[in-house]
């Protein structure tokens, strides 16, 4: 969130208006700050990716041991951590 704070093109004024200019919606040449976007929101997407495979239990799974997998509870915790990751990924994919 951070990261996504102080990268925003523009600049906050007291009255609450970002400072964006909307005209002709051109978008800013892509530098660091797109890069970075881009490599830390590529990296959630992954990581989601992990953390729903934890949430679902599939690691470890072998065909012996499919009906002990089906008896296992969901991890609701690590699966929010898919979700949470997955979203922050792709706000910071759309920032890029």
């Amino acid at each position: 969130m951070v990261w996504m704070g102080t990268s925003i093109h523009g600049h906050a004024s007291p009255g609450g208006h970002g400072g964006v200019d909307m005209a002709g919606m051109r978008h800013a040449p892509v530098g660091c700050a797109g890069w970075v976007s881009a490599l830390l929101g590529g990296y959630l997407v992954l990581a989601a990716f992990w953390w729903v495979g934890r949430g679902v239990h599939l690691a470890g799974l072998s065909v012996a041991t499919t009906t002990d997998a089906v008896a296992r509870p969901l991890d609701w915790s690590a699966l929010r951590h898919g979700v949470m990751s997955a979203s922050m990924g792709i706000a910071l994919l759309t920032m890029a």
